[in-house]
């Protein structure tokens, strides 16, 4: 399976299990718990890669301006297509 592959595979596991949990609770609280996921995650992810409490501290700010720029790519990138593609995706 090619990476392209498995990040889509992923991708749609966690909108699955999204859409799951939304059956049960409010879509509003499940959207803010996959995006608090997300950043705990990604913060656990900066952590990990340095030497000390220091190293990561010095890190902090490149890595939240890094981690903003993607995010603000991707929902550029699914704000475009919902535009292009709204009937469908909400069938109105």
């Amino acid at each position: 399976m090619s990476d392209e592959q498995q990040f889509w595979d992923m991708t749609d596991s966690f909108l699955e299990k999204a859409n799951e949990l939304s059956d049960g609770a409010d879509v509003g609280r499940v959207a803010e718990a996959l995006l608090y996921a997300a950043a705990r995650f990604n913060t656990y992810l900066v952590a990990s890669s340095c030497e000390d409490r220091n190293d990561f501290k010095a890190d902090r700010e490149s890595s939240e301006m890094i981690l903003r720029e993607q995010f603000e790519k991707m929902l550029t990138v699914n704000l475009d297509d919902y535009v292009e593609n709204f009937k469908i995706y909400t069938r109105d």
